[in-house]
């Protein structure tokens, strides 16, 4: 893969010493856009802890949800295979087939002690998102939402740390993540207009801004904005908050693992939320590591959320056996030789779309018409010049993708 290499120079798997595996700390933070990420290069300085873990590890340029909305991505990176593989692109049924294997039962077989900590009802053990995992805690989830919930989260997460045996700790702890209505307590964070006097508040719940979109400006979306990355804000605190508490207890040589289901529209387009859209301001989410065996640096290739259980479970210095399910994902680090690959997403949450990107193209393609729009997602990160005529082409060729990949439109 190619690395932009820090001070630390090119590392690998190797560091795990024979017979130690190292503690495994998975965070998941609903809702986090990549491009409001300050180490990401966004404006404001929305997210100083995961900037400081970037610093002492590695951070993924580009990485594609698979699908932009939180149960189905869990799964999509809990099992390192798509949604769709999985059949699971609706909670109308029962949820993941429990049959699948996850990454916690892959880890538990090799002698890992799995827990998690859950804030979200999309994450709930009934659609058979812990599969693998022996010790669950789903209080948070009763606790209101906003910044009760996400120090409930922390609190639990580190009460796991505290009470972990003598075999090798894995942990996942999920995030409710920034989400309409934001409630923001207290002075604002980052500075907005402050004559602004419109109809955003922090109070406003997501079907209330999908009820107003159509008369919203570019000041109303400013301030959604603004409450978004105090929001965002607010949980890296809480990050910063559990890395601390997780050195403290003696995991401070743990990889740890920082990322994000899906992203969150923000009046782009004249949509709010997630689920409905494959535009990057619902897929490109942020991607973290750190931890032994992990290079320093910032990975240029395209990854896929379905490259983060196969990462961890090669840093835990496994393999995966012949008789083992297969994972779709590739071990996304430089010592891995990365082969040329499209990387897809897709949505059916009340729209049917396909997505695919390859290179420096995005083909979006809605199913039920046919229709297709082509983005050059470096040279145009807002997708607001479709390049369909100009590069047709590539835009042939990425459709004949999404034919092999989904079936023809």
């Amino acid at each position: 893969m190619a690395l932009l290499l820090g001070a630390s120079g090119l590392g690998g798997c190797g560091d795990v010493e024979a017979g130690r595996r190292p503690p495994l700390i998975l965070i998941t933070i609903d809702a986090v856009r990549a491009d409001h990420v300050s180490a990401y290069g966004y404006g404001r300085r929305t997210t100083p802890n995961l900037d400081a873990l970037a610093e002492r590890g590695m951070r993924y340029a580009y990485v594609l949800s698979p699908t932009p909305w939180s149960a189905p991505a869990h799964a999509a990176l809990l099992t390192g295979q798509d949604p769709d593989s999985l059949d699971f692109t609706s909670l109308d049924g029962e949820g993941l087939d429990p049959r699948t294997i996850m990454l916690p039962e892959r880890l538990h077989a090799r002698g890992y002690d799995t827990w998690c900590v859950l804030a979200h009802d999309f994450v709930h053990p009934r659609w058979h998102l812990t599969q693998g995992v022996r010790h669950v805690d789903t209080a948070p989830i009763d606790v209101p939402s906003g910044p009760t919930r996400h120090a409930a989260v922390t609190d639990a997460a580190l009460r796991a740390a505290g009470a972990r045996g003598s075999r090798p700790f894995f942990l996942w702890v999920h995030y409710e993540g920034p989400r309409a209505p934001f409630e923001a307590p207290g002075d604002a964070v980052f500075e907005g207009d402050a004559s602004y006097a419109g109809p955003v508040t922090s109070d406003v719940s997501l079907r209330g801004l999908l009820e107003i979109q159509a008369s919203l400006d570019d000041d109303d979306r400013a301030e959604v904005a603004r409450l978004y990355d105090e929001e965002l804000q607010r949980i890296d605190a809480e990050l910063g908050r559990l890395l601390a508490g997780l050195t403290d207890a003696g995991l401070g040589d743990a990889v740890v693992a920082v990322t994000s289901p899906h992203g969150y529209a923000l009046g782009e387009r004249g949509h709010f939320g997630d689920a409905a859209l494959l535009h990057d301001d619902l897929v490109r989410v942020p991607w973290v590591l750190a931890g032994p065996g992990v290079s320093h640096g910032v990975i240029q290739d395209p990854v896929s959320l379905i490259d983060v259980a196969p990462t961890l479970f090669a840093l835990a210095d496994l393999v995966v056996h012949p008789d083992d399910p297969p994972m779709q994902g590739i071990v996304a680090l430089p010592k891995y030789p990365a082969p040329a690959r499209p990387l897809f997403a897709s949505t059916r949450r009340a729209v049917d779309l396909r997505a695919v990107v390859e290179g420096d193209l995005k083909l979006i393609r809605d199913n039920r018409t046919g229709h297709e729009d082509l983005f050059d997602v470096y040279a145009d990160p807002d997708e607001s010049l479709e390049m369909s005529g100009s590069r047709a082409i590539e835009k042939d060729a990425l459709s004949r993708r999404l034919d092999a990949r989904f079936g023809p439109k």
